[in-house]
């Protein structure tokens, strides 16, 4: 049976679970399962926990889930197919920038400027300047962008007008205004609906869905 809880105060419908947890959780390893809508609020609710000090047990064998992760479980889907981790979206990301940055438009020049470093070589007396990719940068860009594009699926869906995925789907901005916009759809067009190949396997990320497809 479904029980909801609804209130006002986040607090107070925190401590109200605590203390649900505090009494169902009998065996420190199998710790009920607890849903959370996104990392930020898991991250939070984890934090309250520990500020309750000895009233509550360790929280570090809790069982959560995401919300979108719960949802894909108990979904018929394909057999080839996979709920879409941020982690491997990141590394898409990261492939796709090494192999493309350098042919990008204009659109992308606040990207190229952000990942790109300086280095000077001296070949046959000739003082030579190239142009590399940061690792670091482009670690940490692949991190913030794979985040964003999944809650891009999420946080502006069709409503009076198309939301940001069908406008970026069919080649038009969503905003009037955004200098981030362009390099962006592009970015989401090119990985998303298309094969793209990660250490040796072709994915094809669905828009829209969240999904991976192995092929």
């Amino acid at each position: 049976m479904l029980h909801l809880n609804f209130g006002l105060n986040f607090e107070a419908l925190a401590e109200d679970l605590m203390d649900k947890l505090k009494s169902e959780w009998k065996d420190p390893f199998e710790p009920p399962v607890v849903l959370f809508p996104d990392r930020v609020l898991e991250q939070w609710f984890r934090l309250k926990w520990v500020e309750r000090g000895q009233s509550c047990p360790v929280i570090a064998n809790l069982n959560t889930k995401f919300l979108d992760e719960f949802i894909f479980d108990i979904l018929e889907h394909d057999d080839n197919a996979a709920r879409l981790k941020p982690s491997v979206l990141g590394e898409m990301i990261a492939a796709w920038i090494r192999d493309n940055l350098q042919s990008c438009g204009d659109s992308w020049q606040d990207v190229k400027h952000y990942l790109y470093q300086k280095s000077n070589t001296d070949e046959s007396n000739e003082h030579i300047e190239q142009l590399h990719i940061d690792e670091n940068r482009l670690y940490d860009f692949a991190v913030l962008m794979s985040g964003l594009l999944m809650e891009y699926e999420t946080s502006r869906p069709d409503t009076d007008k198309p939301g940001l995925m069908a406008c970026w789907e069919h080649g038009v901005s969503y905003f009037e205004k955004s200098d981030s916009e362009a390099w962006q759809r592009e970015l989401y067009c090119k990985l998303f609906d298309n094969d793209v190949n990660l250490d040796g396997k072709k994915i094809e990320l669905i828009a829209g869905r969240g999904l991976e497809i192995l092929k």
